[in-house]
């Protein structure tokens, strides 16, 4: 399971997550970070990537055409680079049921959490959340 994170988020995530995530990778590092979301959709799709994004525009592109590629959606507006990996850890589970799944095009990953919160669960933990097969978690 390789993501490719997208120029909205940062380029450590690649390596802050390579223990869940090997072979993931940032547009930046493979020159695609001025590409065009339909050059960056077609990599993503002829590579095996899931694309990570804060962008809905690729959620919507999803909707519209299905996958692959597969999009994972953080939905939760500005925040830390700390944030965004603590949700995708807290979501593994489901991101990985999600890849293995033909059923879904995108995945919404997005749980709102203070600052205060990062460092009470630091370091981080495997978790898994019963979603009861739902995709949009609650913010």
């Amino acid at each position: 399971m390789k993501l490719l994170f997208d120029q909205n988020l940062s380029d450590q995530l690649v390596t802050l997550l390579a223990d869940l995530f090997p072979n993931s990778t940032h547009v930046k590092t493979i020159g695609l970070n001025t590409a065009t979301d339909t050059e960056l959709w077609d990599y993503t799709r002829d590579n095996d990537y899931l694309i990570v994004s804060k962008d809905t525009d690729f959620r919507n592109r999803s909707v519209i055409h299905g996958h692959p590629p597969k999009v994972i959606w953080i939905g939760i507006g500005n925040c830390s680079t700390n944030a965004v990996e603590y949700n995708l850890r807290k979501h593994f589970a489901d991101i990985k049921e999600f890849a293995g799944t033909k059923m879904r095009d995108y995945l919404s990953c997005g749980d709102r959490i203070k600052p205060q919160q990062l460092i009470e669960k630091s370091p981080f933990t495997k978790q898994t959340l019963n979603t009861d097969r739902v995709i949009q978690f609650p913010s």
